[in-house]
């Protein structure tokens, strides 16, 4: 029941930023990976999307379990680690993107539950 609830939720935010595919995302998120590598540089619209969608994701998720699994009884979905900020997981994100690239023409949201899924499963800490 948690993880439809989860994935409602993530719908909700994600549609709030119209349909975007795991391609443009991949876009984005390789832009932004690179201009936080970088000590110089302007942000531009793509970045900030990248930064706004991983951000939104993780908090939606984290709402989620709050409101839906307050005790943490649960112990399945996405269990994002202590101090892991937005990006941390953008690199997790592109990660997994570059090397899930068949999969890349699905919807956003539906790449970055898959990538952190991957990366922080619940109760395999």
């Amino acid at each position: 029941m948690i993880k439809y609830l989860t994935i409602f939720i993530i719908l909700l935010s994600a549609s709030a930023f119209g349909k975007t595919t795991g391609n443009e995302l991949f876009y984005k998120c390789v832009k932004t990976e690179t201009f936080m590598s970088q000590t110089e540089g302007i942000a531009d619209t793509d970045i900030v999307s990248c930064l706004e969608r991983v951000a939104g994701f993780k908090d939606a998720t984290l709402l989620a379990q709050a409101v839906y699994n307050p005790n943490r009884s649960i112990k399945e979905g996405i269990c994002f680690p202590d101090g892991a900020n937005t990006i941390q997981l953008v690199s997790v994100l592109v990660k997994y993107l570059k090397e899930n690239p068949s999969t890349r023409h699905q919807e956003a949201y539906i790449e970055m539950y898959s990538a952190f899924l991957s990366a922080y499963p619940c109760g395999y800490k």
